[in-house]
């Protein structure tokens, strides 16, 4: 199924691939705004499909979860601009569903020559366990000893054992020789399938 969204008008299109290439063609009473193959997510598949960034944005922030986790990985490739760095944040702080925010926050770590660390220590206070381990392990890449102590702080704060487990990901990362002893410490801890 082939979606098509152009303003306030939509479509489902069914089509049956055949050959290896195909070519099909609709009409739209616009330029569209989002096209999605597989509309509905119900094909197991590996898609490669070009958009500009301007597209991924807008299915970043109106597609359904599938389609925006999809779009923000896309997005790493306009890392450069500033509007694509924004819209990422947006999705990282403020979407609804801990997956795509978790992805934001995925694509941003790639980000280069911008100074991410106080967005990224915002991201480790988020309701979900999964978002603030993307974030402690994105911070944890900038191998920053500075760090240390956040990560330790995080440790013995956060009651995730996910998150507990990235946070001493990160101090082997950025922390000294002097930072043994706690990692010996926190390996005695009990976690479930020892993921401390």
């Amino acid at each position: 199924i082939i979606g098509i969204r152009a303003g306030d008008w939509t479509t489902a299109e069914k089509v049956w691939i055949n050959k290896a290439e195909e070519v099909f063609e609709f009409s739209v009473p616009m330029k569209p705004e989002l096209v999605r193959f597989d509309d509905g997510n119900f094909l197991l598949k590996e898609l490669m499909f070009k958009k500009p960034a301007e597209e991924l944005i807008f299915q970043l922030r109106n597609d359904d979860s599938t389609g925006r986790i999809w779009a923000a990985g896309e997005l790493a490739k306009y890392l450069e601009s500033p509007v694509v760095r924004g819209a990422l944040r947006k999705t990282a702080e403020n979407d609804a569903f801990w997956a795509v925010r978790r992805a934001g926050v995925e694509t941003l770590s790639g980000a280069t020559g911008e100074n991410l660390e106080a967005f990224l220590k915002a991201r480790c206070t988020d309701a979900n366990s999964k978002v603030r381990a993307a974030a402690l392990h994105a911070l944890g890449l900038t191998k920053n000893p500075r760090l240390a102590p956040f990560f330790e702080n995080v440790f013995r704060k956060d009651r995730s054992y996910v998150a507990q487990a990235e946070a001493l990901a990160a101090i082997g990362e950025c922390g000294g020789r002097d930072y043994i002893l706690f990692l010996k410490e926190a390996a005695a801890l009990t976690s479930p399938r020892n993921i401390v």
